[in-house]
């Protein structure tokens, strides 16, 4: 999240956790890095159609359950804008970039 903060515009941040949601804004704070952090679910998004013009995931899809994927799927969709990205990290180096 922290280096994306740093070229975007706007950076949101969502997680289940509040303990990595802390950690999360402890770090940007150390490094001068304002964020929008929300605790939330993937499967329940707290943002509007069209919100966003890229969204990350680091290792949450590894997490679901095939049909939990395709919802979190669906809502991802939902808040990227028209031919907007989704970038998954989904193991140590890997990232795939879903279009």
């Amino acid at each position: 999240t922290l280096p994306l903060a740093k070229q975007a515009q706007r950076t949101v941040g969502l997680d289940l956790s509040p303990a990595m949601l802390q950690k999360l804004a402890d770090k940007a704070a150390r490094q001068g890095i304002t964020l929008e952090l929300h605790q939330g679910s993937v499967l329940d998004l707290p943002f509007d159609d069209g919100e966003f013009t890229l969204v990350t995931t680091a290792f949450m899809l590894l997490y679901l359950a095939s049909e939990e994927k395709q919802r979190a799927l669906g809502k991802i969709y939902r808040v990227l804008v028209p031919n907007g990205r989704l970038a998954c990290l989904s193991s140590q180096g890997e990232i795939a970039d879903i279009s």
